[in-house]
């Protein structure tokens, strides 16, 4: 490699006396330094020197496609020895360059790696004394290289003799240390990590070379991203991986420098870049500050450009969600996200205050219900745990709406989530749990955990409309989807109704303040256990997951009990048990029992949900005789004349549980109390001072006469 020493600045003397040079003194300690000292891991330098020197034969030989034969040491062969079969050495060589410091051939070309005359040296690291075979032109000279009585590198000629081996040299020393021998082999493993003619490996089975590995190739010709975001770039220059360290990079490189800690890999061709006489750093001179500068200013123009080519190849929004969140974990590739996200309007990947996140669809339980004919379960399962976590939908706290929530799942667009569609008559869930159980799948699918969502029909006498929900959530990609009826099922026991297990809904009644009015099972006792003329109502049960149409059992145990629809102890019945139960004719499924009762109300119930959610009592208290009886006041009071005002309580769960089982009776609550609060406002309107009355003190006489005055002036 050709070396950076021209003379920048040559200095002018004047008016001076005797000048003398500096000079180096022929010693042992200055041997030792060069040899030795220069390396901080010596074992990992004996490699990487002696390997550059066996390439640059090679290429000199015109064999750069030709690999060199390593010997790694081994408890029957405790040696070290690289062999290559380049232009190899005669003695004249041996003598006056192989053995000079300093001296070397490959000071005038960029073709080879080495340049100062030391790598062949490098073996005195580690040992005072080593083989060398050089040959060439069928001449084979066997010498060995010694530490002589004075501290000083020698050598000697031990044979000289013909041989028909091909031109090469060979360099071979002993590892009396046992310990070092795996050191070897794993320097050996890091050195040729970066070779790209890699040698041929002995002395130790199995060895596996280290491949870098990429995040992205070649962003830029030469310039990758590894995985490892955070970390410090290194530049490849002659098979050789110099960590980049720039001081005061800042100031020299400007906004470049953050570039440097992403975990780039940068190729230099031999002699863009300066080293240390060591090779283990580079040489900061202004040549290399320069080379890495326009290395980086070509990269940094390159990166957005490369993500928006590769995310415009994506037409799944999906995939393409992944594909840019996967990208901006990467501190690299953020700036590039976030700019082809605001270019392109892009909502499914998140990026503010320098977080990227994939989107999480909101999905409502009534719409899935109304719009698709579809219900939500889902668990969780890690590779590290056997059990499976159910998912539970959230609640939302609908402002001015009597108390009601809304119901609905977080769906995140990860590579995370998998769909079940249930297309079997029962145990969907079951079966995928049973799978991902005792299947690989998660190893299959590379997956450390799972949401595992299984889509089954709200009302199984219809179809789901699966495409539509697909739609809602922008279409995972179908690799993420199985239909339950291809999953293994776990098999039954043949004795149907043996040792079925009752569980009961209880509270909780320990655990402190906030957890004892909590819904837990508990075991009932056996189903055999049970009085036949009684009746039982059940909820089917996935562990401890209700199954039936209203997971959240607190909430729904709280509202059947206010609403006085269902004020019995409610059951719950595993999965396997359930053909069991069904054929009892004394047990009711309790989803079935609750739509009979809510069915079963007629226009006067209904009404007195609708008169409390309004809250016209201050204005039904004004129906007096002396009001026309065509008037629209009296109208809407009569309306409400024989209704019965219910509790305030007993409205909302009633409300809550109609709302829940979308309960087809002939009149909808809802849609009575839109109705009605229209005509209120109506009516408070065309009589304004109505709402400016005091509720304890009123004339109804003068109320009367005011009511028949507007009737009178704007008629009926």
């Amino acid at each position: 490699m050709k070396l950076h020493n021209a003379v920048l600045d040559k200095p002018i003397v004047s008016n001076v006396g005797e000048i003398g040079e500096f000079r180096i003194r022929n010693s042992a300690k200055a041997f030792n330094i060069l040899s030795s000292g220069l390396y901080a891991n010596k074992i990992r330098a004996i490699i990487r020197e002696l390997s550059c020197n066996a390439v640059d034969s090679h290429v000199a030989a015109g064999k750069s496609d030709t690999p060199f034969d390593v010997h790694l040491p081994n408890q029957l062969e405790p040696h070290f020895s690289i062999r290559d079969y380049g232009t190899g050495l005669n003695h004249e060589q041996v003598k006056n360059i192989y053995t000079t410091y300093f001296e070397s051939t490959k000071t005038n070309s960029n073709e080879f790696i080495g340049a100062l005359g030391l790598g062949s040296k490098s073996p005195f690291a580690y040992t005072d004394n080593f083989t060398v075979t050089a040959i060439q032109s069928n001449k084979k000279g066997i010498y060995t290289a010694f530490i002589n009585d004075q501290g000083v590198p020698s050598i000697a000629l031990m044979m000289e003799e013909e041989t028909t081996e091909p031109n090469g040299v060979e360099v071979k020393f002993s590892v009396n240390d046992r310990y070092d021998f795996n050191k070897f082999r794993d320097e050996a493993r890091s050195v040729y990590k970066w070779f790209k003619q890699r040698p041929v490996i002995s002395g130790v089975s199995n060895f596996e070379f280290t491949d870098p590995v990429y995040d992205t190739k070649d962003i830029v010709p030469g310039v990758h991203s590894t995985k490892n975001s955070g970390s410090n770039s290194y530049a490849i220059m002659g098979n050789i991986a110099y960590p980049i360290d720039i001081p005061q990079a800042d100031k020299t490189l400007g906004d470049l420098h953050q570039l440097l800690n992403c975990g780039l890999v940068m190729e230099f061709d031999i002699g863009e870049l300066d080293f240390q006489a060591s090779r283990e750093g580079l040489s900061y001179i202004p040549e290399t500050i320069a080379s890495i500068k326009r290395k980086l200013e070509k990269l940094n123009s390159q990166l957005a450009v490369h993500v928006a080519q590769e995310a415009d190849k994506i037409t799944n929004t999906w995939e393409k969600s992944l594909y840019l969140a996967n990208k901006a974990g990467n501190y690299l590739w953020q700036n590039a996200v976030t700019k082809y996200c605001t270019d392109n309007k892009f909502e499914y990947v998140k990026t503010q205050h320098g977080w990227h996140r994939t989107h999480t669809f909101k999905v409502d339980e009534e719409v899935l219900k109304k719009n698709h004919n579809i219900l939500i379960r889902g668990f969780q399962k890690s590779r590290n745990y056997n059990a499976c976590t159910n998912l539970k939908h959230r609640i939302e706290h609908v402002p001015n709406s009597n108390g009601l929530s809304n119901f609905y799942w977080d769906i995140n667009i990860s590579n995370e989530v998998r769909f079940v569609i249930n297309d079997t008559k029962i145990g969907a869930t079951e079966r995928a749990k049973f799978h991902i159980k005792t299947t690989t799948f998660l190893k299959d699918q590379n997956l450390n955990s799972v949401h595992m969502i299984v889509v089954e029909p709200y009302d199984k006498t219809k179809p789901m409309d699966v495409k539509g929900f697909k739609d809602l959530i922008k279409n995972p990609p179908e690799s993420y989807f199985m239909q339950a009826s291809t999953l293994a099922e776990k098999e039954r026991s043949s004795k149907m109704g043996k040792n079925v297990t009752i569980m009961r809904l209880e509270e909780r009644g320990s655990g402190g303040y906030y957890r004892r009015d909590e819904m837990v099972w508990r075991d009932a006792g056996k189903a055999d256990t049970f009085n036949v003329n009684e009746t039982y109502y059940y909820i089917p049960l996935s562990g401890f997951q209700a199954l039936n149409r209203c997971s959240d059992v607190k909430n729904l145990a709280k509202h059947l009990k206010r609403s006085g629809v269902h004020t019995r102890d409610i059951y719950g019945v595993r999965k396997t048990d359930i053909e069991y139960i069904k054929t009892q004719k004394n047990w009711v499924e309790l989803d079935k029992h609750i739509v009979e009762q809510l069915a079963k109300m007629d226009k006067s119930n209904i009404m007195g949900l609708v008169k409390q959610s309004l809250d016209i009592d201050d204005l039904v208290k004004y129906n007096s005789l002396y009001i026309k009886q065509d008037s629209p006041f009296v109208k809407l009071v009569n309306t409400f004349k024989d209704v019965k005002s219910i509790d305030s309580q007993t409205q909302i769960a009633t409300q809550w549980l109609c709302k829940q089982y979308d309960v087809n009776t002939n009149t909808s609550p809802q849609l009575l109390i839109d109705k009605y609060t229209t005509e209120v406002m109506e009516v408070k309107k065309r009589y304004p001072l109505l709402k400016n009355l005091s509720t304890y003190s009123v004339d109804a006489q003068a109320v009367a006469e005011y009511i028949n005055l507007i009737d009178q002036s704007k008629g009926v």
